[in-house]
């Protein structure tokens, strides 16, 4: 698949090695299940990104997403590849009604439900909309979907033990997907830590910080976050959805990388000179010093090349799911 500098994601295998110390991950041949695949939040970075490859690996795709705009860009690129008869593109809020209806024309076997309010200090302010958003259209959806095999929501690490509105409302996101499961339902959950580069991501932020020659803010000095390379991101997503069971899964933790680090790096990548200012801010409401993929009371187990499946402790010590 060939780069598109319309996207957030696209940054090329040095940049994205420069900033996170390791090599991204290379392309598998994992695939999701049969059928038409249903991607919510599709013109997001990571949606847009995995309708790209399915598309461009012969699968049929409704990519569905409320903001225009960003369906729009997505339907550049797939013309651009040659791609885009086998995408259609859906302006609708993935909780509207008209969505039970879409599934049964369109023979959807599979849902990747990836749309979501993400920002931590922006749902802070609206926790009304967050809640609306993460948790009321989740559980739409859900109902919409009764007859699809296999459903997979996109959640986070801010959902662990969460402090802020954004991840509790993903936490209860969690918990109305996996308590859906049946017989002939496989409903699984994907936590993933941030993706280096995405839409409004700590990397966007520096990035254009630097090109319009501002001091980069680091809020805390000792904050650290887990990064994942956006080919890894995918490679966990495309895993989770071929895995046949239901469940909570997250990829085997990468190690943390320092904020402030992480903007030195990126001074050494884009600012003129190799040069710029940082400054030490106070972390923002709902934000942590460090974020996990496990609560205190969570189990890693064998899971799915690269994953882990997490189960939680019940009150003697023994796992339970």
């Amino acid at each position: 698949m060939t780069r598109d500098p319309g996207f957030d994601l696209e940054l090329d295998a040095a940049t994205v090695e420069a900033l996170l110390g390791r090599p991204d991950a290379t392309p598998s041949a994992i695939e999701p299940p049969p059928g038409t695949i249903l991607v919510t939040g599709a013109g997001g970075s990571l949606g847009a990104l995995v309708v790209r490859r399915l598309a461009a690996r012969g699968r049929r795709v409704v990519a569905l997403d409320r903001a225009e705009a960003g369906l729009f860009r997505l339907g550049l690129a797939l013309r651009s590849a040659g791609t885009s008869e086998r995408v259609r593109l859906v302006v609708r809020d993935a909780g509207s009604p008209s969505i039970a209806p879409l599934v049964a024309d369109e023979e959807v076997g599979v849902v990747l439900h990836a749309a979501a309010h993400k920002h931590v200090g922006l749902m802070e302010d609206e926790a009304e909309e967050a809640w609306r958003n993460n948790v009321e259209v989740t559980a739409a959806l859900l109902e919409s979907c009764r007859g699809v095999a296999d459903f997979l929501l996109l959640s986070t690490d801010k959902a662990v033990a969460p402090v802020g509105v954004m991840g509790r409302t993903k936490a209860a996101a969690e918990a109305l997907v996996l308590n859906d499961a049946a017989d002939r339902r496989r409903r699984r959950v994907l936590r993933l830590p941030n993706v280096l580069g995405s839409a409004g991501s700590v990397v966007q932020v520096f990035r254009r910080a630097l090109a319009l020659g501002e001091t980069l803010q680091v809020r805390g000095e000792d904050s650290e976050r887990l990064f994942l390379g956006p080919e890894e991101a995918l490679q966990a997503l495309l895993t989770a959805l071929a895995w046949p069971r239901s469940g909570l899964l997250a990829p085997i933790a990468p190690p943390a990388i320092a904020v402030l680090e992480l903007a030195r790096r990126a001074v050494r990548l884009w600012a003129a000179a190799g040069e710029a200012a940082i400054r030490i801010v106070p972390r923002a409401a709902g934000e942590r010093r460090r974020e996990t993929l496990l609560a205190s009371d969570e189990l890693p187990g064998p899971g799915p090349a690269g994953l882990v499946t997490i189960t939680r402790r019940d009150d003697a010590g023994s796992p339970s799911v």
